[in-house]
Formats: C-alpha cells, sequence, structure tokens
C-alpha cells in the first residue's frame, strides 16, 4: 500500500534527506501508519518496529434482518443459549424455487447413491453422474457454526450445524445479521461497539413477526388479553427480559457502556480461554516426552 505527500521515511537508518523522499512512500501493511521510501528501509526498520506495530481494527456494520425490519434493532443483546454461525455467502447461489421438486432429487439421489448395489465409487447399481444435489449450488461458501450444549431446544439448532458475511444467532428463530466492512480504525485489544440503533431484541420472541408484535402491544392505548401477556413475558419472563419494556420511546433505548464492558468481558474469556488451551498442550507434550523417554529406557534395560 503508497500514501502520497511530503513526508519523511520513518525508518530512522534511512539515508535520504528529508527534501529527497519519494512522493509517495510504502505504508506498512500492517499497522498502515509507519511509512517507508523503500522496502531496503523497511526490512532495516521491522526488528524495532515490530514491537510496537498493531493491525488495525475492522469497522464492522452490523444489521438485524435488514429486508424485514424496517428500524432495525441493536444486533446486540443475546442471552446466548443458543447455537449461532459465521457465514460468507457465495454470490452465485439461488434458491431452489420448487421446494418439493428439490427434495425428491435429494431422495432420489440418496436411494440410488446407498444400501447394496448403489452407485457412486462402490460401483454396480444404477450412477447417478456423482453431483450431491444437496451440493451442486452452496448457499455459503465457508460456514463457521458454534454449537450450545445439549438441552431441549437444541435439537432445531444441531439440524443445521454442519460475498456477504451473515451472522445467524438461534436456527429457530434464524436472526441474521448482515455484516459490512465499513473501513479500518484504531488497534484495541478487545472489541468495542462505535454506535447504535433500537432496543435489542428480545430472546425467543418467536422470530421478526414475534419481535413485531412485541412492539405492537406497547404501542396500543388498549391491549388485548394477548397483548397484555405478552407485556408480561417481555418484563419478567423472558432470557433477556427488560422490566422497563418498550413504551414510549424505550423502543430506541439501549445501554452502550454496557455493552462494552460485556465485549471487554469477553475478550478477556477469550484470552483466558487461549492459555488454558496452551497450557493444555504443554501438559501434553510432557506427558508425551515423559512417557518417550520411559520406553526409550526400558528398550535401553531390554
Amino acid at each position: 500500500m503508497t500514501t502520497s505527500g511530503p513526508k519523511k521515511c520513518d525508518s530512522p537508518s534511512c539515508p535520504k534527506p528529508a527534501d529527497s523522499a519519494p512522493a509517495t512512500l510504502l505504508l506498512c501493511s500492517r499497522c498502515r501508519t509507519t511509512r517507508y521510501c523503500s522496502q531496503a528501509c523497511q526490512a532495516a526498520s521491522w526488528p524495532a518496529h515490530k514491537k510496537q506495530c498493531r493491525r488495525q481494527n475492522y469497522i464492522i456494520k452490523f444489521r438485524l434482518v435488514p429486508d424485514d425490519i424496517s428500524d432495525p434493532p441493536t444486533a446486540f443483546g443475546w442471552a446466548t443459549t443458543h447455537s449461532f454461525d459465521f457465514a460468507v455467502k457465495d454470490p452465485a447461489y439461488t434458491p431452489r424455487a420448487d421446494l418439493l421438486a428439490y427434495m425428491q432429487k435429494i431422495r432420489q439421489f440418496h436411494d440410488l447413491n446407498s444400501g447394496p448395489g448403489g452407485g457412486g465409487t462402490d460401483g454396480g447399481g444404477t450412477d447417478s453422474g456423482g453431483m450431491n444435489p444437496v451440493s451442486a449450488s452452496r448457499e455459503y461458501l465457508l460456514r463457521v457454526t458454534d454449537p450450545v450444549p445439549q438441552n431441549r431446544f437444541s435439537g432445531i439448532d444441531r439440524m443445521h450445524e454442519g460475498k456477504q458475511i451473515v451472522y445467524t444467532y438461534h436456527f429457530g428463530d434464524n436472526w441474521e445479521h448482515t455484516l459490512t466492512v465499513e473501513g479500518h480504525g484504531d488497534f484495541t485489544d478487545h472489541f468495542v461497539c462505535l454506535s447504535w440503533t433500537g432496543h435489542p431484541v428480545a430472546k425467543d420472541v418467536g422470530g421478526v413477526q414475534g419481535w413485531k408484535d412485541l412492539k405492537a402491544a406497547y404501542r396500543t392505548a388498549q391491549p388485548t388479553t394477548e397483548q397484555r401477556e405478552r407485556r408480561e413475558w417481555f418484563e419478567k419472563r423472558a432470557r433477556n427480559a427488560d422490566p422497563r419494556g418498550l413504551a414510549d420511546d424505550r423502543v430506541n433505548a439501549w445501554d452502550m457502556a454496557q455493552v462494552n464492558r460485556n465485549l471487554v468481558d469477553i475478550s478477556d474469556r477469550f484470552d483466558r480461554l487461549a492459555e488454558q488451551v496452551a497450557s493444555e498442550k504443554d501438559k501434553l507434550r510432557e506427558q508425551i516426552m515423559a512417557r518417550s523417554g520411559q520406553d526409550i529406557s526400558r528398550m535401553w534395560k531390554d
């Protein structure tokens, strides 16, 4: 990456005077702040520069179900009791127009390629051409799923385990968040939320329509019995309940300071997990080495 302007090379050992620096300087591709007049100056400066060189943060915009919610709520506030995944959508993917025909094609494929005499690599039977209709047109180029521990809700989630980035939370309600990289920001050692819109969605509210119904229950001056029950559920029994409800401007209320405190906790949790994994690897390595030494001693005696 290059930058233009009358700036001096940042390498302390650069032999060129400031007034003779080239108009275009090379930027350090990691921190994007340090400038060099040549690759030689960058290489000479690296041993000292690498101690303070930090990769810039990505600034990412999250939008929760933007196609279905006109006033998108905040993409934080989940209780983390369901599975989630991050996926990169395949731009060439198109949904099947006839779902029943597609399911029939999948059934035919498995009938032809399983059991005695089935096709495929085993030979015999009828050859389906080797094309699995499930993978013939992939919706995702990459998908990383984080399953929750087994609980009474996880059956719905686990059915789905297996260039737009999509973060999906709760595979039952299917809360999709679109992620857009807006640019770069200064380095921080933890995640930081910069801005927001809307109150976080109620957990297990019943998807997009359930969230709309809950907000409607607070907008009406004469709520029905069902709407009063919705209010009571959200204020007292929801996993991320809000005792103050969504009346008036509460539908836009959100505590960014608390979210940032939570993000610091998450970063710390990741650091502790990394340290734990490294410690376990060291213990395993020591056990292997100790066992190897015992085996060698035994062989020597034999």
